[in-house]
């Protein structure tokens, strides 16, 4: 039986993915790094709490989504060192 021929794969192809891949990268790049200056920013807003501001609901609801998109960034990093790691 013949031996099947490699596939070729066009150089403007090959280009034209890498140009895509390096534009999604960069683009999750600043994503996350405008996320980051996000929960800075929010974190500085919400500073200490203030005077008897203990058990206020939009004080509590704050915190909680402070909680979330730290998780969320979490996340994209552990996404952004996936990415790196295939790379190589």
């Amino acid at each position: 039986m013949p031996a099947k021929p490699e596939p070729q794969i066009s150089p403007k192809l090959l280009s034209s993915l890498f140009a895509r891949f390096t534009a999604d990268r960069d683009a999750l790049l600043a994503a996350v790094e405008r996320c980051e200056e996000r929960l800075v920013d929010l974190s500085e807003r919400l500073g200490s709490p203030a005077p008897g501001a203990v058990g206020d609901p939009a004080e509590t609801k704050a915190e909680q989504a402070l909680a979330v998109a730290k998780e969320a960034l979490a996340v994209a990093h552990e996404a952004l060192a996936a990415v790196r790691k295939h790379r190589g």
